[in-house]
């Protein structure tokens, strides 16, 4: 029966008259054979989310802090009008970190000396209950401080390079700002929690010693230049602009050294995530279960109707 049924729908298709009943009764025909495909990408894409780690977004809430809003662009002016050139006026100081902290000149050294490339390169898991991270010992010994991977590429060696280290820190690293209220958030997704909301906060602080450090040395060699010219200048307008400039650089050295939060005031620190945010299993085991049915569907009318 099945047979003349097939033979029909075929005749169907080539007087071009094949109708939604004809292919309807085509895959009731093959149904098993569309079942056992679809429970198949059922199974595999269980097994295949069950086999992903958890991942757990950690973010902090920043707004720039305005405590030097405007001094450069009066510090230029007023040493322009005394002939001197101090550098950039109006530069953006919360763009500029932001950029700044994801750049390979900053995050190599901020890697090693909080000691996160273990965690990066070799860690297979979280265990909740001890709140720890678990490392494989076939890529780290933790002991031994050494390192047993495989390398991926003929220029990298066993141990991580610095490229390795920021590119795998920045696949976790996320930096968004909001034009419109100029806050930015900085967030990581790691597999353990405590991690993620450990270096959120860190890197926060380390970006805002970072600048107010390179404002401190921009300060200082600031005003050792300005001593100098005015010196060297007899003119008493403009010994007294550069007096002007020079105090003000002053300030800068005094808002650098006592304001820890100098580029970015945290309104809301990074803590450690109680819910996961990856991956979302049920949408995973949903979609496959849609194209496994689709592709099974699909490849039983191309073969049927062919012949």
């Amino acid at each position: 029966m099945n047979q003349s049924i097939s033979e029909n729908i075929t005749l169907n298709v080539v007087t071009k008259e094949l109708s939604f009943s004809d292919i309807f009764k085509l895959l009731w025909i093959k149904k098993w054979w569309i079942i056992i495909v679809t429970l198949l990408g059922i199974s595999s894409s269980i097994a295949y989310s069950l086999s992903i780690p958890n991942l757990y977004k950690a973010e902090a809430l920043l707004i720039p802090t305005e405590t030097k809003q405007g001094l450069d662009s009066q510090i230029g002016g007023i040493a322009a009008l005394a002939g001197v050139n101090i550098g950039s006026q109006g530069e953006n100081k919360s763009k500029l970190a932001l950029e700044i902290m994801q750049s390979r000149t900053f995050l190599a050294p901020f890697i090693k000396k909080h000691n996160i490339e273990p965690a990066l390169m070799a860690a297979k898991g979280w265990d909740s209950s001890l709140k720890t991270l678990i490392i494989d010992e076939q890529i780290y010994n933790h002991s031994k401080r050494e390192w047993y991977r495989t390398p991926t590429s003929p220029l990298r060696t066993e141990v991580p390079s610095d490229q390795e280290l920021v590119d795998a820190f920045k696949g976790f690293l996320d930096v968004v700002t909001e034009p419109s209220s100029n806050m930015s958030k900085v967030s990581i997704e790691f597999i353990s929690p405590v991690e993620a909301s450990l270096w959120v906060n860190l890197l926060i602080n380390e970006i805002n010693e970072h600048m107010r450090k390179r404002d401190i040395d921009k300060a200082e060699r600031s005003i050792k230049y300005l001593q100098t010219q005015m010196s060297n200048n007899s003119l008493a307008s403009v010994r007294s602009s550069l007096s002007v400039a020079i105090e003000e650089q002053i300030k800068t050295l005094t808002v650098a050294n006592v304001e820890e939060q100098y580029i970015f005031t945290t309104l809301d620190a990074a803590v450690p995530p109680e819910v996961k945010s990856k991956p979302r299993r049920a949408l995973i085991v949903l979609m496959c279960t849609f194209l496994s049915a689709l592709i099974s569907i699909f490849t039983v009318l191309f073969f049927c109707l062919k012949k």
